[in-house]
């Protein structure tokens, strides 16, 4: 494990997908926490990247990802988060949920959390991604942004009034998010006549609907 603790992010790496290739969940675990328990400079892309490569029980891989997700550093949670999301992962969703829950998550692993349940249909988040959707403040623009995504896959009237309600978001990059998301809903004549009565939420939503071409 001395190649883990190089200087060198090309050592470093180049002894992680040793590790992968060798088809060791353990190991891979090992050499891991290594690097985050020395804070050693590792990009998020990256871990997550490498952890798809992983040659051998990919279960087992997840399940020590799992029980050991406390002690990585925020960086490292972000990876390995994303790892499960771009893996089939529905076995683990509980534990995702129990994240959503503890807003006082580090922000960008709280918003890696966010993005699971966008991919993976969990009923009962939709009262925490509509919490994040209400979040006020540009300082928490990101919030609402990736939330306005994930709840595009909950179609119930109550996501939809809610992405109703935030067409009217300050920031553009959200209300682009939110149109984005309603442009797959069912909109009632009632519902219409609200958005345009706000001529920019009006007009954001035309425009993504002409971009996907689904204007009838």
């Amino acid at each position: 494990f001395n190649s883990i603790q190089d200087k060198s992010i090309y050592v470093r790496e180049n002894a992680i997908l040793f590790l992968l290739y060798n088809a060791n969940a353990l190991l891979v675990l090992d050499g891991l926490k290594i690097i985050s328990k020395n804070d050693l400079y590792y990009n998020q892309t990256l871990i997550t990247d490498d952890l798809i490569k992983f040659k051998g029980n990919t279960d087992e891989l997840k399940k020590l990802l799992i029980d050991n997700f406390n002690y990585f550093n925020d960086t490292f949670k972000v990876s390995i988060i994303n790892y499960f999301r771009f893996t089939t992962s529905e076995k683990y969703i509980e534990f995702f949920y129990e994240l959503l829950k503890n807003d006082s998550l580090d922000k960008e692993v709280y918003l890696s959390v966010i993005r699971i349940f966008g991919k993976y249909k969990y009923e009962k988040c939709i009262k925490y991604l509509i919490k994040s959707l209400q979040l006020k403040g540009e300082e928490n623009f990101e919030y609402r942004l990736v939330a306005s995504s994930s709840l595009g896959s909950y179609k119930t009237n109550e996501v939809k009034k809610e992405l109703i309600k935030a067409l009217n978001d300050l920031n553009f990059n959200v209300r682009k998010n939110v149109a984005i998301a309603l442009s797959s809903f069912d909109l009632t004549l009632e519902e219409e006549k609200t958005i345009e009565n706000d001529k920019y939420a009006k007009e954001m939503l035309d425009y993504i609907k002409k971009e996907r071409r689904v204007i009838k």
